[in-house]
Order: C-alpha cells, then sequence, then structure tokens
C-alpha cells in the first residue's frame, strides 16, 4: 500500500511538472503570435498607405486617359505578413518516443 502511494505521489508530481513545462510553452508561444501579429499590423498599415496612393494614382492616370504608373500592391507577394505559428500540442508522456515516430513517419510522405 505504501509502494503504491509512494508511486501515486511520483505520478502527481511528474504530472505537475509536465503542466509547467506546458504553461511555458504556451505562454512563449503566445508571445511569439503577439510579436509576429504586431509586425503584421505594421505591415497592414504600410499595405493600406501604398493602396491608397495606387488608389489615387489610378485616378490621376484615368482623367488623363492613360494607365497606372505601377501595378496595384498585393498584400501577399508584396508585403509577405509572416504566418503565425501553430499552437503546440500537448505531449503524451513518451514524448521522446513519439517526436522520433512522428517525424520517421513524415518523411517518406513526400
Amino acid at each position: 500500500y505504501q509502494l503504491q502511494q509512494q508511486q501515486n505521489a511520483e505520478s502527481a508530481i511528474e504530472r505537475c511538472e509536465s503542466r509547467l513545462a506546458r504553461v511555458e510553452c504556451l505562454t512563449e508561444w503566445k508571445k511569439e503570435n503577439e510579436a509576429i501579429k504586431e509586425q503584421n499590423k505594421v505591415k497592414k498599415v504600410d499595405f493600406e498607405n501604398a493602396l491608397a496612393a495606387w488608389e489615387e494614382e489610378k485616378m490621376k492616370a484615368k482623367a488623363e486617359k492613360r494607365k497606372p504608373g505601377w501595378n496595384k500592391p498585393k498584400w501577399r507577394e508584396d508585403f509577405k505578413p509572416e504566418k503565425l505559428k501553430p499552437r503546440p500540442k500537448k505531449v503524451a508522456e513518451g514524448d521522446d518516443d513519439s517526436e522520433s515516430s512522428e517525424e520517421s513517419g513524415d518523411e517518406p510522405a513526400d
């Protein structure tokens, strides 16, 4: 009975440690994604300014019956917003073995 209690206490400590590690991982992930969002907001403002300038040039060109001097700016191609990182998945108890098996399973899929 005492052995079982000791094992339960050890497993509870392990679970607590894994939860704390997960919390740290998630807070780091959130900070990284917030930084990416801020960078994308700045890029979006630049894009909107460029688009407004292009619209103005387009209207002038239309009034003068000519083509605009440059192409319309494209959000994804010209400003290249960064993609958000995917949320970290919950790691099972055998995290070293599962990661290596997942990596080896992904390689032949190419």
